[in-house]
């Protein structure tokens, strides 16, 4: 009987080990999540990447260029004044 127990009990902390090297790895994965999140770029338009200016891992300000954009997008917003609107032909 004492041998049962010890399997058992062997068996419990076992499972016990498993359980908190998998809640681990679901906290650290949330995190790589956030922090991939926090350093995606989107660009404002649909198109291909036609060159890259900075290298991986160079610091860079808010504004700063990242990489070249090709598209075709055909889409423009402009202002104009009643008067100015006469004026456009499409």
């Amino acid at each position: 009987m004492v041998a049962n127990d010890f399997v058992s009990g062997t068996k419990d902390l076992n499972l016990q080990s498993i359980q908190n090297q998998l809640r681990a790895a679901e906290i650290a994965l949330a995190e790589l999540n956030f922090n991939a999140a926090k350093f995606t770029t989107l660009a404002p338009i649909r198109g291909l990447v036609s060159d890259i200016l900075v290298d991986v891992g160079q610091d860079v300000s808010p504004g700063t260029p990242l990489m070249r954009i090709v598209s075709n997008q055909q889409e423009i917003e402009i202002s104009l004044t009643e008067s100015e609107k006469s004026l456009v032909v499409v």
